[in-house]
């Protein structure tokens, strides 16, 4: 049921808010009980206050014994307080004559006093039965305004009227003050309303649903609460985002239920603050999902007000903001990337200058002295200066061919490989000892593997130009007086990436090198290789999804892992 709702005790009825405010139209005691002894009832088990004014044909003593008959612990409830039943000349005609202001008032302080003894609310109903007619328009009156204020009070009143007493304009005057009226017909208690009424009701109850189905059916999560911020609304999406269904979620504190907080150096009270100033807010926070994760949260709360102004609650708009969060993060990487990638560029426009520069200054200072020795007369030491300057013009063309070409293999070791195979990594290393065969002999150096190196889906030319590189590596840069080089496989899960290690045992790296050894043309001391061999070796690594670090323990070690493409 909802919270906001009550029951009624009357089947035709079924539950009705605060502020129901209906007249009964009543041939005999009987049929006045058949309504009221119901009503009665439903109040007394739900914690309600509730009133009797009586009336002919009805005495307190008579409304009484009708209550015991269908509440049997109705005189314990009468000595706590919770129920009274008063004759009309108490209450409606105290002192002898009828004034609204002091009835309102009387109902007023009734309300009060039961709210303050932790009763729900008030439940009343007054017979008519005293009314002369010299009376009827004042009470016309007094009924007009109940009408207009009831809503705004914890209490529903039912107004019985003798009809046989009542005039056709007088009928139509208390159905027109009241929300509906209930009469007896062949037995049978059934309602009655004004066209007006009906119209009006009928045109609420249309924009009503029109609005429940826009709340159930947008994607923000709506959360109704209290002015206190318990919950008592929830609609389909804020189950759908938190997993909390709405009876789960029904009087629940809701930074306690959502473990809301305030990444954006908001504070619960700064928010409340803002709230409470301007009658909106609208605040990004994290909240706890019912399965413990945390969902970020565009919050739109706006305060509910009754039409006197007083707080009623807060309606929250909750968007989920995951993707947009994801989308800002990509950005944020991309961003940093691309600034990496500038950073990079640039120094590899200034290292491929450099060393550009280097080989094509000497081709021109050989080409210089050749036309310098064109003009000498001496043929044989003519010819031996040009083969001298030829010789140095090839060397050089050699060196910037040979960094044209490892930039082309640095651009092409980071493209996702085209054609794939399975590779046996122990045949790609004997390939390579084959190649690197003179390097060998020249250095002393001998190469250690395993017998079974395994296999991985991959480009074959990627893989050797992976283990290529960190092999001659460890070949040139190792200074020991026995020098030896090792490939070892460290591990192969069935699922999970091979592991590999190539070591030496050299003095290893200098500490201060370890941070820049992957950076393009990057060298050590005096070297006159090109600089581009380890990070095309890590471009390798990183294209087949896996990593690769560099660490000294008894020389140089280059752990890595790979994946299958």
């Amino acid at each position: 049921m909802d919270n906001n709702l009550r029951v009624s005790g009357l089947d035709l009825i079924g539950d009705v808010p605060w502020g129901t405010h209906l007249c009964q139209f009543y041939r005999t005691r009987d049929d006045m009980l058949q309504l009221l002894l119901p009503y009665f009832k439903a109040g007394l088990e739900n914690n309600e206050f509730c009133m009797w004014v009586t009336s002919d044909p009805l005495t307190v003593e008579d409304a009484e014994n009708a209550l015991r008959d269908v509440v049997p612990d109705f005189d314990l409830k009468k000595q706590n307080g919770q129920v009274e039943v008063v004759p009309h000349t108490e209450w409606y005609m105290l002192g002898g004559y009828f004034d609204l202001d002091r009835v309102f008032d009387g109902w007023k302080a009734k309300l009060a006093g039961a709210l303050e003894k932790g009763f729900e609310g008030l439940r009343a109903t007054g017979n008519t039965a005293w009314l002369e007619e010299n009376d009827w328009v004042s009470f016309t009156e007094y009924e007009e305004e109940l009408e207009r204020i009831i809503g705004d009070y914890q209490m529903m009143a039912i107004c019985t009227y003798a009809v046989d007493k009542c005039s056709a304009t007088e009928v139509i005057d208390v159905v027109s003050n009241h929300q509906f009226a209930v009469i007896e017909r062949d037995g049978k208690l059934e309602i009655i309303q004004s066209t007006e009424r009906k119209k009006a009701r009928e045109a609420i109850k249309r924009t009503e649903e029109r609005y429940r189905r826009l709340i159930e059916n947008i994607h923000d999560a709506v959360i109704v609460t209290d002015a206190d911020f318990s919950i008592t609304g929830w609609n389909n999406a804020a189950e759908s985002i938190y997993g909390y269904s709405a009876e789960e979620a029904q009087g629940w504190y809701v930074g306690e239920l959502l473990q809301t907080t305030f990444p954006n150096g908001d504070t619960r009270e700064s928010t409340r603050e803002s709230l409470s100033r301007d009658g909106h807010l609208r605040v990004e926070v994290g909240q706890r999902r019912k399965n413990g994760t945390v969902v970020p949260i565009d919050a739109i709360v706006i305060e509910l007000k009754d039409p006197g102004g007083a707080l009623e609650g807060y309606v929250s708009v909750n968007r989920d903001i995951t993707a947009r969060k994801e989308a800002e993060e990509s950005m944020r990487k991309l961003s940093d990337e691309l600034l990496r990638a500038n950073s990079e560029l640039d120094g590899y426009a200034r290292a491929v200058s450099h060393d550009l520069r280097g080989p094509l200054s000497a081709a021109a200072l050989a080409n210089e002295m050749l036309r310098d020795e064109l003009s000498n007369p001496d043929l044989e030491k003519l010819r031996k200066e040009v083969d001298e300057a030829t010789g140095v013009v090839n060397r050089n063309i050699e060196r910037c061919d040979n960094l044209v070409g490892d930039l082309l293999t640095l651009a092409e070791a980071g493209q996702s490989p085209v054609k794939v195979s399975d590779v046996n990594v122990t045949e790609v290393v004997q390939d390579i000892l084959t190649e690197k065969c003179a390097l060998l002999q020249e250095s002393g150096c001998r190469v250690l593997f395993d017998d079974d190196l395994g296999r991985v889906r991959a480009n074959a030319i990627q893989i050797y130009q992976l283990f290529s590189n960190l092999m001659s590596n460890a070949i040139r840069h190792n200074d020991s007086s026995e020098p030896v080089v090792e490939v070892r496989l460290l591990g192969a899960g069935e699922s999970g990436p091979l592991r590999y290690l190539v070591r030496d045992n050299g003095s290893g790296i200098p500490e201060e090198y370890l941070d820049d050894i992957f950076r393009p043309f990057f060298k050590r001391g005096d070297s006159s290789d090109t600089g581009m061999g380890l990070p095309i070796a890590k471009k390798v690594v990183e294209t087949y999804g896996g990593e690769i670090r560099v660490f000294n323990d008894g020389g140089a070690c280059f752990e890595f892992t790979i994946f299958d493409a």
